[in-house]
């Protein structure tokens, strides 16, 4: 609301008038240039920053938006104006990734060929085992004591080279697994900074 302002017998008297097209229309582009550009959630309990170059109603986001949005695109600069935001980057914790539910379908896919293939292996080491077992429960045979020695070699090898692949294998998907899930946290100095920045032009407005 604008206010009138009249003299009255020395006297300064305020009075509310009404709104305009014009003024109504600027008050509600005002509102607009404060919403973040990314969820556009005007009743969201966080107050928005202007954290690089670009101006108008692409000018102010959420810090916590902005955030989710750099570590979606695996980006660290704005999209719009290209500005390069100074950023700190942490893979996800097991619970973090459960509750966001990231990849899950791939990594599923990745689990189960894992277990199919070492329930496999794990057939054949048993089988194996049970056939050393058995050549060397003939004591008398010298055949069967060679054959026994021989079974025993290859099922210890086949453990060593499952284990082997189990090792190499969870390294390189736990390695891809925090390449393709990072958390984007923006700099607690550069937040200081531009909130401050923010809070000058407010006044200065």
């Amino acid at each position: 609301m604008l206010k009138g302002l009249f003299t009255m017998n020395n006297m300064e008297v305020i009075i509310n008038m009404p709104l305009d097209n014009e003024d109504a229309q600027d008050n509600s582009e005002v509102e607009q240039f404060f919403a973040c550009r990314i969820c556009y959630d005007d009743d969201k309990n966080e107050t928005t920053i202007s954290p690089c170059k670009c101006v108008g109603t692409h000018g102010y986001v959420h810090v916590t938006c902005l955030e989710h949005w750099l570590s979606i695109s695996k980006s660290s600069s704005c999209d719009i104006c290209h500005y390069k935001f100074k950023t700190v980057e942490r893979p996800l914790t097991i619970i973090e990734w459960m509750r966001e539910k990231r990849h899950c379908h791939g990594f599923c896919q990745q689990f189960t060929v894992m277990l199919f293939f070492v329930l496999i292996w794990c057939f054949v080491l048993a089988a194996c085992m049970l056939k050393t077992l058995e050549y060397l429960s003939y004591s008398d045979d010298e055949s069967s004591i060679c054959s026994g020695f021989m079974m025993s070699i290859i099922t210890f090898g086949m453990g060593g080279m499952l284990w082997f692949w189990l090792i190499i294998f969870s390294s390189l998907t736990y390695r891809l697994w925090r390449r393709f899930n990072m958390v984007v946290r923006l700099d607690k100095e550069f937040m200081e900074y531009n909130e401050s920045n923010d809070t000058d032009s407010v006044i200065e407005m």
